[in-house]
């Protein structure tokens, strides 16, 4: 992913509900190697509450995350896949619209959507991948595995698709708000998360997972900027709206 500062034109937009929602859930500018000083946040520890009342302990919450996985695997007569990682401060599932297996290759397209834990936040995003398989004599095979593209808006075969998940989770959480990709591209300065051991973070890393972590910034497809209207402030200027 491409990463850039958290910034952006205060007179057209409001970003600031997303970077409030991380500053409470993390202590930005305290690394989580040093001492202890950074797990006795209150927000990390709030946060680490959430996680695993969610989803280690199942809560009303992730039921009903796990009954709109199955609504969408009926509703599209689809393979619905649950990706929730357990540190991750997210539910998350992969819908799988094509795969494809060749001996030894396998492609695989799908769209993939995940609600924050850190605010009332979703992301939604398609994916084409591919795994290159090694068989090893006596031993487990090895697996290659590429990320091709990454689709960051309605977009050709995945319109349909994005815009009907959006309209779904919408009715579904309400008050819940759509990132646009290039805003789940932002660094803020000083943000660690718990469940990663990188020296800078993304705003999807903190509120989302670490899915994205592998995909090459030239991948992108679509329009990165896809929701940034929903985020303007009254009587502001779609232009120009990105502060480089």
């Amino acid at each position: 992913m491409q990463k850039n500062q958290f910034t952006f034109n205060i007179q057209t937009h409001d970003f600031w509900p997303v970077y409030h929602a991380i500053h409470e859930c993390y202590p930005i500018g305290i690394q989580r190697g040093e001492d202890l000083t950074y797990f006795n946040y209150p927000g990390i520890q709030a946060l680490d509450r959430r996680v695993v009342e969610t989803i280690h302990h199942e809560n009303d919450f992730y039921k009903s995350w796990l009954e709109f996985e199955n609504r969408l695997a009926e509703h599209y007569n689809l393979e619905v896949r649950g990706t929730t990682y357990g540190q991750a401060p997210s539910v998350s599932a992969d819908l799988m619209i094509e795969k494809i297996e060749l001996e030894g290759f396998s492609k695989v397209k799908k769209i993939s959507i995940a609600i924050s834990l850190v605010g009332q936040f979703f992301t939604i995003y398609g994916i084409d991948e591919s795994t290159v398989v090694e068989p090893v004599l006596d031993s487990y095979d090895r697996n290659y595995h590429s990320i091709n593209a990454v689709t960051a808006s309605p977009h050709q075969e995945f319109r349909q698709y994005f815009e009907q998940l959006k309209s779904m989770i919408e009715e579904r959480y309400e008050g819940y708000r759509f990132i646009p990709f290039f805003v789940n591209d932002f660094i803020i300065k000083g943000l660690q998360v718990r469940y990663l051991d990188h020296e800078e973070c993304t705003v999807f890393q903190a509120l989302f997972n670490q899915s994205l972590d592998n995909a090459p910034s030239g991948t992108i497809r679509g329009d990165r900027y896809y929701g940034h209207e929903e985020w303007k402030v009254e009587g502001g200027e779609s232009k120009f709206f990105f502060v480089k």
